[in-house]
């Protein structure tokens, strides 16, 4: 009986440890469900700050309250050039554009980014990352948001709307009575890569030139800047090679660059639009340098840099040449100093017409000391400084003071040549959102200036109305003043449009040409600017009377030229 009995209850256990096994399977699922559960109800989109403003490109107030929070994914989203979803945006032209482009990738956007997945939240990082990406030529516009909230931890969403980069470069500028054309194709993000190809030819008064150039500030998808240029002149060449990993941002703590240029020309010298001189002249530029961060905080930055540099000149008579300068050579060891501040403010309507701008509240200083030989072998002291400032008082007032200084002494003769001081002011008075009034003085000296080193005044040296080199000398000064409007005119949402009237006044000389009179123009101009491109350089179209020593000049002086300011 017992044999028989066995199976039944053997049978009976199996069925029991199967209802067992499928309570404890369903248990674990309801756990698991509970669990999912719990984690999707401790993650949530957070609350925007009630005073976000639509067109910034963070909420600060938001990060803020988050600040310390670990990241625990970071999104990317690239979007078109045109906003479909805006009725004057979709048509089938700009559709065709956006399917043209290809959008910068994923891995360009996320190897500029200054903080990755798993770091701390830090806000002085992510509005500094949103500077280093806006700054980029292939970017519109880039906002980073919190996607969502989970504990102790933050998800971000980084939004880089494409900039249209496919350029065919056709242009006719009028200049000082001469005029410059060219005609090319520049792609400024090749293939989504974040990198510049262009081939252009160009015409201007003193030569024709075929351009090649390559150009990256994030070679590789690493923090390098490369630079690979050629060009064939109708009178020379130029070639330059450039690799540089520069203080990418406030808290880098090295630097390195090498960079070497040759450029071969007939150089042409004019004095009131008339050739005196022409000769030909060979450079070769070549420099190599380290750098070391010597402090940096939140606000500011301070860096040592040292490095070696040699300049050549070579100089060789032409048919039409009158004097030959003195061949020039130097090299030298040199030692600098940087300081950078990293205390910003968004403009909009300042240099560009509806666009943010982020300009640097505070002082920026570089110097550099260089011992080396110059020509016949004689010591070479060298030093050369630039400081900026600027200066932003309230709402309605905006500084700018900058100077520049260029010093080559024998160490023996003590004798100075080549050197140069530059003094710049600016001051924006801002009237209302569209109107600006704009006032400029500069002024320049040199001491014992080559004749292609001289300072020129005309069309392309802030005095509009006279043709370019209508002076010359080795002291200079210009005054500028104007009434500027930022328009809300926007074509095809393409255009922006500007408008200006201002008052030139200047004067340039030297014991050469002591008696050179004070220049005085008055006009008034336009201007036009791309709203979908990355290029930030303004069309400027200008019409200047000029009012002083107008003998044997034009009444009025048209010029259309591309400037990178307003």
């Amino acid at each position: 009986m017992r044999t028989e009995s066995q199976p039944e209850s053997t049978s009976q256990a199996r069925r029991l440890s199967a209802g067992l096994g499928w309570a404890l399977a369903g248990l674990l699922c309801s756990c698991a469900a509970l669990a999912e559960d719990t984690d999707a109800a401790s993650c949530a989109p957070p609350h925007p700050s009630p005073e976000r403003s639509s067109d910034r490109r963070i909420d600060r107030p938001l990060f803020e309250r988050y600040e310390g929070y670990k990241i625990g994914s970071i999104a990317i989203e690239s979007r078109d050039i045109f906003n479909e979803s805006n009725p004057r945006e979709n048509n089938w032209l700009y559709r065709a554009a956006n399917r043209i482009q290809v959008n910068t990738r994923e891995p360009v956007i996320r190897s500029q980014l200054l903080f990755e997945e798993g770091d701390t939240l830090d806000l002085d990082k992510v509005e500094e990352s949103i500077r280093i990406l806006y700054g980029r030529e292939y970017l519109l516009n880039v906002k980073i948001e919190i996607a969502q909230v989970c504990d102790q931890s933050v998800d971000l969403l980084v939004i880089a709307r494409d900039a249209w980069v496919i350029e065919p470069r056709i242009n006719y500028g009028l200049e000082g009575g001469e005029t410059t054309s060219g005609i090319g194709l520049r792609d400024g993000n090749f293939f989504g890569s974040g990198n510049a190809l262009e081939l252009i030819y160009q015409s201007t008064p003193e030569r024709s030139k075929i351009i090649y150039r390559f150009t990256s500030e994030n070679f590789l998808n690493r923090r390098l800047n490369a630079e690979f240029y050629h060009a064939d002149l109708s009178d020379g060449s130029n070639r330059t090679i450039a690799i540089e990993k520069p203080f990418f941002s406030i808290d880098s703590e090295r630097a390195y660059g090498v960079s070497t240029e040759l450029e071969h020309i007939k150089e042409t010298t004019r004095v009131r639009s008339e050739e005196v001189n022409r000769y030909d002249h060979k450079t070769q530029h070549d420099t190599i340098y380290i750098g070391q961060a010597l402090q940096h905080n939140r606000t500011l930055a301070r860096r040592l840099v040292m490095g070696l540099e040699r300049e050549h000149h070579q100089f060789a008579p032409v048919e039409s040449t009158v004097d030959l300068p003195s061949p020039m050579e130097q090299q030298f060891l040199y030692f600098g100093y940087q300081q950078d501040t990293n205390k910003y403010r968004e403009f909009r309507n300042l240099d560009q017409i509806k666009r943010a701008e982020d300009i640097a509240i505070g002082t920026q200083f570089e110097a550099r000391y260089g011992i080396g030989t110059w020509e016949n072998a004689e010591q070479l002291n060298k030093v050369e400084a630039e400081l900026s400032t600027v200066l932003s008082l309230s709402d309605k007032h905006l500084y700018r003071l900058g100077a520049e200084l260029e010093w080559n002494q024998y160490a023996d003769t003590r004798e100075t040549r080549g050197s140069s001081v530059s003094l710049a002011a600016s001051y924006y008075h801002f009237i209302t959102s569209h109107h600006r009034w704009y006032f400029a003085a500069q002024y320049d000296m040199g001491w014992s200036l080559d004749e292609y080193e001289e300072f020129e005044l005309g069309e392309a040296n802030n005095l509009r109305g006279y043709p370019i080199s209508f002076q010359r000398g080795d002291q200079r000064y210009t005054l500028n003043i104007e009434r500027r409007y930022y328009s809300d005119i926007h074509w095809f949402n393409l255009i922006r449009v500007g408008a200006a009237v201002f008052v030139d006044a200047g004067r340039a000389w030297s014991d050469l040409y002591p008696d050179n009179p004070v220049l005085a123009s008055a006009g008034l101009g336009l201007r036009f600017q791309a709203s979908k491109t990355g290029n930030p350089m303004v069309l400027h179209v200008n019409i200047a009377k000029p009012l002083i020593d107008t003998e044997g000049i034009d009444d009025a002086l048209l010029s259309i030229t591309m400037q990178d300011r307003f």
